[in-house]
């Protein structure tokens, strides 16, 4: 996924003198300000994901601490939409929809059920044997996970 252009100061840590760079400093602070105004801040007690190159969002720490992570590592890899702190999932863009191929600009997700009427949720998957699922029945499958990642995507 392309780095949006109000993002790539994530990047752009450290300058040519090995000192952080002014725009890197303001952005931090506009990472927390935007954090500690989600729901999850207020209800997680003043604690934040720390999405540092070192925890990746994987620990929740004090404000101060998530600056300095921030500060002496920087920001984890390809982190430039901040869904793990209430940011929704960007959609993409028509732009970017030319530069698939054909068959993915045509791709409408399908109910959730299948053609045959089974609910996906009672597929039985065998040892990892794809040759096993007819193709109409992985379709199934990608199309409830999609209809399940929409869902996330609404709040629902």
């Amino acid at each position: 996924m392309e780095v949006p252009e109000n993002r790539k100061w994530m990047d752009n840590r450290l300058d040519c003198n090995k000192h952080m760079t002014d725009e890197f400093i303001v952005g931090i602070h506009e990472f927390i300000k935007f954090a500690c105004e989600q729901k999850q801040f207020i209800a997680g007690g003043g604690l934040i994901r720390c999405p540092c190159k070192k925890c990746k969002c994987m620990r929740h720490e004090k404000i101060d601490t998530v600056k300095v992570h921030l500060c002496m590592k920087g920001f984890m890899s390809n982190y430039h939409h901040w869904t793990n702190h209430g940011e929704p999932i960007p959609r993409m863009g028509v732009e970017r929809n030319r530069d698939l191929p054909k068959e993915a600009r045509k791709y409408k997700p399908a109910s959730a059920s299948s053609s045959d009427g089974t609910s996906p949720s009672k597929i039985k998957i065998g040892d990892n044997d794809d040759s096993s699922f007819p193709p109409e029945t992985r379709t199934d499958v990608a199309a409830t996970l999609g209809g399940v990642l929409e869902q996330l995507r609404h709040g629902a």
